[in-house]
């Protein structure tokens, strides 16, 4: 008797520990351009007010389980400086974006908060770098950037993709989030 006792209380436990964010949650004092998934994807983008007036768009990509409602496996997200000739993020769009990407990790990926500044610093080093691809592992989460120029006007993108192993909501990752 006290083995299926001790079994029920476990999966109580766990079952208490889980905590879903809907993903929409994360983006406070932006306005929603677009949002929609299909099959395992979804895709949206928010715009943020910066200083001075001025739109900045967080584009993103997700990688969702196909279970009910979808849970968040892999976030990329997609900025633009707005100027062709320079190829690193405005300061107050780097906030943004650093801001964004943090909370998501910290959420949606279960990363512990003493990692967050951790996160910022090697968000803005990145991007102070020519450099065009880097990746860094916070605990389990698998943090990459990506710099890239369009072939049209030559604005430059820099991609941020968040992804772990395992299956969000099950333990060790018990802080996921849902589209």
């Amino acid at each position: 008797m006290r083995i299926p006792l001790l079994i029920l209380m476990l999966s109580v436990a766990t079952a208490a520990q889980a905590a879903a964010v809907p993903f929409e949650t994360l983006f406070r004092g932006a306005r929603v351009l677009t949002r929609a998934a299909d099959a395992g994807e979804g895709y949206g983008a928010y715009e943020y007010r910066l200083p001075g007036g001025r739109a900045f768009t967080v584009n993103y990509t997700l990688g969702l389980t196909l279970q009910g409602p979808p849970r968040l496996r892999r976030v990329a997200f997609d900025v633009q400086q707005g100027d062709p000739r320079v190829p690193a993020l405005t300061s107050p769009q780097l906030n943004t974006a650093a801001r964004v990407i943090a909370d998501t990790a910290l959420k949606c990926f279960n990363l512990l908060p003493s990692r967050r500044a951790g996160l910022i610093a090697w968000v803005q080093q990145v991007n102070a770098r020519d450099a065009s691809n880097d990746e860094q592992t916070f605990g389990p989460m698998k943090l990459t950037f990506e710099r890239q120029q369009s072939s049209g006007l030559g604005y430059y993108v820099s991609t941020y993709t968040l992804s772990r192993a395992s299956t969000p909501g099950t333990a060790p990752w018990t802080g996921y989030c849902t589209f």
